[in-house]
């Protein structure tokens, strides 16, 4: 018997996520604001073991994967943004990206492990 991936569905992205960059809009460097670049819904799970390595070698003490849908030329995650989880359920909702794997589990797709703040 052959293993099948589980597939991504539009009903299983049921969370609120919002990506934020900090931008400097005053005169002094320390005045940065968190500026929202991109809004959407997500898959939310406890992150793998893969994952886990990431974050232990960047030190995060609490980590959290999402799957996203691929916004194309929308919006392109990077590690300097944060993301913000609207989920009841958590502790802390504010993570930062530690690693964006696109075309994953399947294409159109993106995995992204975040770490907490």
């Amino acid at each position: 018997m052959r293993y099948k991936n589980k597939k991504v569905l539009s009903g299983d992205m049921r969370t609120p996520v919002i990506f934020y960059r900090y931008q400097n809009e005053g005169p002094y460097p320390d005045e940065e604001e968190e500026k929202e670049v991109y809004r959407c819904f997500a898959e939310t799970y406890s992150p793998s073991i893969k994952d886990r390595e990431i974050l232990n070698v960047n030190t995060a003490v609490q980590g959290l994967t999402i799957v996203i849908r691929d916004p194309l030329q929308s919006y392109t995650p990077s590690n300097s943004h944060v993301v913000e989880v609207q989920d009841y359920r958590l502790e802390i909702d504010t993570f930062e990206i530690y690693d964006v794997r696109l075309d994953t589990p399947e294409s159109g797709f993106i995995t992204i492990a975040l770490g907490e703040r």
